[in-house]
């Protein structure tokens, strides 16, 4: 196993090497070394993997940075900045439209909620009108229920009347 100490390598003999980590500093020719050996290896994905990594470890400090960082690092990755910047306002434009998604699916949602709520209250009046219907129809069963009652007496007192009537005509 080897252990490197990047801090520690000379950075003329081992530029890509030291260059890895996170503390470089934009006043420093680090990058303007780098930008240099970097645009005779620019079209190697090796170089383009390593230069990436150095960038996107140092970030902060290149973004801190600009005014010192020199015209070469710029020119250089200006076809990437303007990459980036493309993706960034077309993450911005989608973030956008699926807020506009969101507010359309929202509204479509509360007018969804109005039309169950509606649909509920109309629930609930049907519900009453049937509540009232079968109060009525157990009315009417009372009614003719009073009725075959009182037609069932009428029916013995005419049975009572007709058999008293055979007996005073029979005897």
């Amino acid at each position: 196993m080897q252990i490197l100490i990047t801090t520690q390598l000379s950075w003329k003999e081992n530029l890509w090497l030291s260059s890895l980590r996170t503390d470089l500093r934009a006043q420093d020719d680090t990058f303007h070394h780098l930008a240099q050996a970097y645009e005779a290896h620019s079209l190697s994905n090796k170089y383009k993997s390593a230069m990436d990594l150095i960038m996107r470890a140092n970030w902060t400090t290149m973004k801190e940075g600009k005014q010192h960082m020199c015209d070469a690092i710029r020119e250089l990755f200006a076809e990437e900045f303007e990459e980036y910047e493309q993706l960034i306002n077309q993450m911005e434009h989608k973030r956008k439209q699926q807020q506009a998604q969101i507010a359309e699916m929202e509204h479509y949602h509360k007018r969804q909620q109005a039309q169950i709520a509606e649909m509920e209250h109309y629930h609930k009046r049907q519900q009453a009108q049937i509540a009232e219907m079968e109060h009525y129809h157990k009315q009417q069963q009372a009614q003719i229920a009073e009725k075959d009652r009182e037609l069932a007496e009428q029916h013995a007192e005419i049975m009572r009347l007709r058999k008293l009537l055979s007996q005073q005509t029979a005897s």
